[in-house]
């Protein structure tokens, strides 16, 4: 995916010193920008898409939208059939609504409808509810009755599988606030039967994200199966099963590097191939594994400072913008625009006015100097997305490569953003 050519760097077959310079004169003339900015390739994408198909034909796709929700990948991903959308508040519902998706491909997940929320969702006719506890079914309930609907809903069930991630991206352990237990299955299944209001379509087993072990989904499966024979023999049949998404990506892939941790999706398709000849619909909600490789943070060095033995690098992207390295530990590669091999040890620092404002220490760089560029690789996933203006930094631009052609897709934020919801 990424290779130095002459010791320059390419993306695929573009050179990034050719796009970076094409992508910051357009914001340089556009909006006297300078900075730094997500840049996505389109192509990346659609490619990360292919695999999905190529590999698991019979499953559906509901894309986890938090991941990446811009309108152009959610337009993007909106023409390939069986593939939907997954949304966890009113915000990405509106999101989808923006650029007309049909309501019937999304399914509506998270642990804290609000009944404002859920109203609108039964208002469009979404597919369906993932829902997350008896409290929850309650509140759909008596949301469908006052408007004379039956809401389809699938449980989310608690699976107890444990699965190696960090532990802020686990989600199937009773510890966890997602999920019902599997203790409370047949409270849930009779309420569901017993209120006219409801109408139980499948049945879900979510168990965190960035799993890079294929095995644990078929833990699932066998769970959800068990699950679902004691739902028919009550009388709610089930339409499907949903194992969520969580499919991991290689973050230690740099230039000239081949994945070597990716999610292995031909493994799965194996696993899950007796399922598939008895008919059983498996559902996933792919997120990360669609959209991370697909973008970059540019950033560049403002400063060095020398220290004893390291040298610090602060460059113009901070922990606002990109908070993964703070908040999960992440090792995202940087790479450097030209590479050489002499090279000494960093720091690449931001500059927010926290300790935790780093995105790498004691990593091997060439010499650096102010206006070099630096390239933070898989940042397409959880990262403009999970972004703030902490400190009253201005959101940054981001930018598409699609097809060899550039656009700005979401302009720079200006100081005067900063206040406008101030009364």
């Amino acid at each position: 995916m990424y290779s130095y050519k002459n010791k320059t760097l390419y993306w695929q077959n573009d050179s990034l010193t050719e796009v970076a310079a094409q992508a910051e004169q357009l914001l340089k003339e556009k909006y006297a920008y300078e900075g730094a900015y997500y840049l996505y390739s389109m192509d990346v994408f659609r490619s990360q898409i292919g695999k999905l198909k190529q590999n698991l034909p019979q499953s559906r796709f509901f894309y986890s939208v938090k991941s990446q929700s811009h309108s152009v990948f959610l337009s993007e991903i909106d023409k390939h059939e069986n593939f939907g959308f997954d949304v966890v508040s009113g915000g990405e519902i509106y999101r989808t609504q923006a650029i007309n998706i049909d309501p019937r491909k999304i399914v509506f997940a998270g642990v804290g409808k609000t009944k404002q929320e859920i109203h609108i969702a039964l208002q469009l006719g979404i597919y369906a509810f993932h829902v997350e506890s008896i409290s929850e079914l309650k509140a759909i309930a008596e949301q469908a009755k006052s408007l004379n609907k039956i809401a389809p809903v699938t449980l989310r069930m608690n699976p107890e599988i444990e699965v190696d991630t960090h532990k802020y991206i686990t989600t199937g352990m009773h510890e966890n606030k997602f999920g019902i237990n599997v203790s409370e299955f047949a409270d849930a299944l009779e309420f569901c039967k017993q209120d006219e209001s409801l109408h139980l379509i499948g049945l879900q087993a979510h168990l965190g994200s960035q799993l890079l072990d294929e095995t644990v989904y078929e833990k699932a499966l066998l769970k959800l199966e068990s699950l679902g024979l004691a739902a028919k023999q009550a009388g709610c049949p089930v339409q499907y099963y949903s194992l969520g998404g969580g499919f991991g990506i290689d973050y230690e892939t740099d230039a000239d590097s081949k994945p070597h941790r990716e999610f292995a999706l031909d493994r799965l398709q194996v696993k899950l191939k007796p399922y598939f000849q008895k008919g059983i619909q498996i559902d996933f909600e792919p997120g990360r594994f669609l959209s991370a490789y697909s973008g970059i943070l540019v950033t560049h060095v403002l400063y060095t400072k020398q220290k004893q033995g390291f040298t610090i690098a602060i460059v113009d992207a901070g922990m606002n913008d990109f908070i993964r390295p703070a908040l999960y530990e992440a090792n995202h590669p940087i790479l450097p625009e030209t590479d050489s091999k002499n090279r000494s040890l960093y720091d690449i620092v931001g500059p927010v006015c926290e300790s935790g404002d780093f995105f790498r220490k004691k990593i091997m760089m060439p010499k650096l100097s102010p206006g070099d560029r630096l390239f933070l690789l898989h940042a397409g996933a959880y990262g403009q997305v999970m972004s703030s203006t902490y400190n009253s930094r201005p959101m940054l631009p981001e930018v598409l490569l699609d097809k060899g052609h550039i656009h700005i897709i979401s302009r720079p934020g200006f100081y005067s953003d900063l206040l406008v919801r101030e009364v």
